[in-house]
């Protein structure tokens, strides 16, 4: 009943500030990137017991970039890619380092593991209004997302085809109680029949695609992907045979460790290591500049901590080869980094630390946690401190 005011949660690019969000009924449009979580919470609210049936639409641009949030669904940075260049489509298309893929990716799952919690959330009111067992709750998304060496994150081309064509569906249909995994080469355009054959509508004009429990899905010997005005056409066993589950296993390892995520760069069997553990002399000469990204969630204890850190080394003349870098926090190795391999060896670094990295109660004197950075020493391996310049942007290298 879109005409009551009741039904419909829309979004775009509009600015957040006309929203009211007080209300509990009508169209919604939040602007691009501002306070994801926030929209969420306004369309929860929303969800509430009523006689008649409604419908609730939600469009929220996650886990799409800018990636700020952790799997807690806590703010580590601002929720804006204009403060987060390694968000951005260009920088992509910059990139020659496969780490640099590797982090963006690394960030991105954080995100996916977010928005999990959310629909964890979704699925608790619905539960808790009493609509959950008659409803039909459909979670999808409109692309996929690819992080490899050479290619567009979200432009196909022949290199990323299972990325960009994988995406997310979930159904749960009114009195579902089992579980089911379907390998049927569904498409979006069998969303709408969906919907439609469920709650018992007839289109009045033809419309493209299928029930999803229909014999034709299963029968489809190809799918079609609109890429703009054009139509390219797939196997529908593609994304059954796809590999992409087994590159994230490569990169990130299973999910029974919590450190894997964050075993991505040098010396990863280092993470979680007490700084006394390992050899650190007592000296070192290597500046860094860093940008650190701090949160804005005033309700939480991690907003003025950095997590997403992007730095260069202070240097005279480009680097030769890459510098290797270790973060600690409060004697605890935390996180470990290099400088890109591009351009001949540039001086530019990032870093992603834990959500649990900084202790709820720091031990230290001050009351702070202690945030240092050390440089690994070729062949001993042993660390040297860095010493660190805290900017609000990097400079440029000097020639």
């Amino acid at each position: 009943d879109i005409d009551s005011g009741k039904s419909v949660w829309s979004r775009g690019f509009h600015d957040s500030a006309h929203v009211d969000k007080a209300a509990r009924g009508g169209v919604f449009r939040y602007g691009w990137t501002d306070k994801r979580d926030q929209q969420f919470d306004h369309f929860l609210r929303c969800i509430d017991e009523t006689p008649q049936s409604v419908l609730y639409f939600g469009h929220f641009l996650v886990p799409h970039a800018p990636w700020c949030y952790f799997p807690s669904g806590t703010r580590y940075a601002q929720d804006r890619d204009s403060l987060d260049r390694h968000c951005l489509e260009d920088h992509d298309r910059q990139m020659v380092d496969e780490l640099g893929f590797i982090q963006n990716q690394q960030r991105h799952l954080m995100q996916v593991m977010s928005v999990d919690r959310q629909v964890g959330r979704l699925m608790e009111r619905l539960k808790t209004q009493g609509i959950w067992d008659r409803c039909l709750l459909i979670v999808t998304a409109d692309h996929g997302v690819s992080f490899r060496l050479g290619e567009s994150r979200r432009e196909y081309t022949s290199g990323n085809t299972e990325d960009i064509l994988s995406i997310p569906l979930f159904i749960k249909f009114p009195g579902q109680t089992k579980p089911e995994i379907s390998e049927l080469p569904v498409q979006s355009i069998d969303l709408l029949p969906t919907v439609l054959d469920v709650v018992g509508i007839h289109a009045a004009a033809p419309i493209t695609g299928h029930p999803v429990k229909d014999p034709r899905v299963a029968q489809r010997p190809e799918v079609i992907v609109r890429d703009f005005a054009v139509d390219l056409t797939f196997s529908a066993t593609l994304l059954s045979q796809t590999g992409v589950p087994a590159l994230i296993r490569q990169r990130f390892g299973e999910g029974n460790d919590r450190w894997n995520l964050f075993r991505i760069g040098p010396h990863a069997e280092w993470l979680g290591k007490p700084l006394a553990s390992l050899v650190v002399r007592p000296q070192g000469s290597v500046e860094l500049e860093c940008v650190p990204a701090i949160g804005t969630n005033p309700s939480s204890e991690l907003s003025n901590t950095p997590f997403h850190i992007q730095g260069r080394v202070v240097a005279s003349r480009e680097l030769k080869e890459p510098l290797e870098l270790v973060a600690v926090v409060n004697g605890s190795v935390c996180g470990t980094t290099r400088t890109y391999r591009q351009f001949g060896f540039t001086d530019r670094w990032e870093i992603m630390l834990p959500e649990w990295s900084y202790p709820p109660e720091p031990a230290t004197s001050a009351g702070t946690a202690t945030l240092e950075f050390f440089v690994v020493t070729p062949g001993d391996h042993s660390l040297t401190p860095c010493h660190v310049h805290w900017r609000e942007e990097l400079q440029e290298a000097t020639e």
